[in-house]
């Protein structure tokens, strides 16, 4: 079923049949006036001189504008003139945690000042620790220094302590009590017969003296005891006494009863003999303890 095309009544207003006014002027919404006369825009175009919406073409491209290149949503110059940081993955700090060389240098540092040996260990693992603070991001730089400046100190002052200790022990006698070599000190088994000397307050130490010079005694024989166990101190004496005697007048040509020289001696004690030392050192003396003046080899007194 069709209907008719619509046609309008005879009598009904039609737009094309109405005159047109040419003194209709239309409305404007705050547009500026027009400097000469009425200006229509041609479709597709701004009245203004500039391309309507429809002569713009396809959206720029995200991060760019109609007038080129430019802040795209989200982007604002920095204001030093920086663009600011991109966000990444990174670390900011020490996030590797504490060094533990580090933290043993620092515990045998303080350790040394009781333990020496520990010091130099210091010094060592501080500066490994250093080296490796390089390279790494640890904690632990301070203790790392602090370790290798006590250890060093410590170190150091245990060594001063030492060479004061060896410089003070080589100063005095040898373990054995020599005498100074400089001066004119002997034991009496380094005199040989016919040497004068003058007694001191150490056992089996004496004083050298030229004979021509006033002295205490001289050295007359040096005789040897026969071996076996030690005999103690009174039989001894006796040996000696007796080994003496002999030697005392070939020496002074008086023999011991004539003289007016007295006859002494020294003999080994039980540690020496024990040693294998069996001499005994015979000695002449002034009489009344008096000074001996020359040698009294030959001398008949």
């Amino acid at each position: 079923m069709t209907q008719p095309p619509f046609e309008p009544p005879p009598d009904a207003d039609r737009p094309q049949d109405t005159p047109h006014d040419p003194t209709r002027v239309f409305p404007r919404y705050g547009r500026p006036e027009e400097q000469s006369g009425t200006s229509w825009a041609a479709p597709g175009q701004s009245p203004y001189g500039q391309a309507g919406p429809g002569a713009y073409g396809p959206p720029p491209p995200y991060g760019q504008t109609p007038y080129g290149n430019g802040y795209g949503p989200g982007q604002y110059p920095s204001p030093y003139g920086q663009p600011p940081a991109a966000y990444g993955y990174g670390y900011s700090g020490d996030s590797g945690g504490q060094n533990g060389l580090a933290v043993a240098a620092l515990a045998c540092a303080l350790g040394g000042i009781f333990i020496g040996l520990s010091a130099p260990v210091a010094v060592v693992l501080g500066i490994i620790a250093l080296v490796q603070l390089g390279r790494r991001p640890q904690a632990g730089k301070g203790m790392a220094i602090a370790g290798v400046v006590i250890g060093s100190l410590v170190t150091i002052g245990y060594i001063a302590v030492i060479g004061l200790l060896i410089a003070f022990a080589s100063s005095g006698t040898d373990d054995s009590g020599a005498p100074d070599p400089s001066s004119n000190s002997a034991y009496i088994d380094e005199l040989m017969i016919g040497e004068c000397f003058d007694d001191t307050n150490v056992d089996d130490e004496v004083e050298r003296r030229a004979c021509p010079e006033a002295h205490d005694a001289e050295l007359i024989a040096i005789v040897s005891l026969p071996d076996g166990t030690y005999p103690g101190d009174k039989a001894i004496d006796k040996d000696a006494d007796q080994a003496c005697t002999r030697p005392f007048g070939s020496y002074v040509g008086k023999s011991r009863d004539e003289s007016e020289l007295y006859l002494n001696w020294l003999t080994p004690d039980k540690y020496t003999w024990d040693s294998g030392d069996r001499r005994v050192f015979c000695v002449a003396y002034g009489p009344g303890n008096q000074k001996l003046t020359g040698t009294v080899k030959n001398s008949h007194r």
